[in-house]
């Protein structure tokens, strides 16, 4: 009976959510390209449950062809693949893992702020003021604000 109500000595660490564990390994892998990048908009809900649709800005140095050589080299670390890849100007990819219950996650990639045909910020001068929070980068709160007011 005492073994029953004797507390555990240690208590397990969390288990990473599975489209969180995905999106650090992407952000590591564009990293390790040496190109600048960073999250658009919608980085303030990673506290939470990661979207499936994740919108990144590019320098253009990694451009498509580019970005698919990386997203390959990486699919070990990763534990998955690219399944699907639209082009329309900007880039839709969707990454899948390799579990027996896949973990999915949509990509959009730009290379410029645009909107209706019409290029409001060219990638460097978003780029330019980036700044790092957590383990990914994103725009700066001017740069974001400025994009915001553009889509309205």
């Amino acid at each position: 009976m005492s073994q029953l109500m004797e507390m555990p000595t240690t208590i397990p660490a969390p288990k990473c959510e599975p489209r969180r564990e995905l999106l650090a390994g992407i952000f590591r892998a564009l990293d390790s390209s040496g190109s600048p990048w960073c999250v658009v908009h919608g980085y303030e809900k990673f506290a939470g449950e990661i979207a499936t649709d994740i919108d990144v800005l590019l320098s253009p140095a990694l451009n498509p062809q580019k970005l698919a050589e990386l997203l390959k080299r990486h699919e070990t670390e990763l534990n998955a693949r690219v399944v699907q890849w639209l082009s329309d100007g900007a880039q839709w990819i969707v990454i899948a893992t390799n579990d027996d219950v896949p973990t999915i996650l949509q990509l959009h990639v730009s290379y410029e702020y645009e909107l209706e045909g019409r290029i409001f910020y060219p990638a460097d001068e978003i780029l330019s003021t980036r700044q790092k929070r957590d383990d990914f980068w994103i725009a700066s709160p001017a740069m974001e604000f400025s994009c915001i007011l553009a889509n309205r």
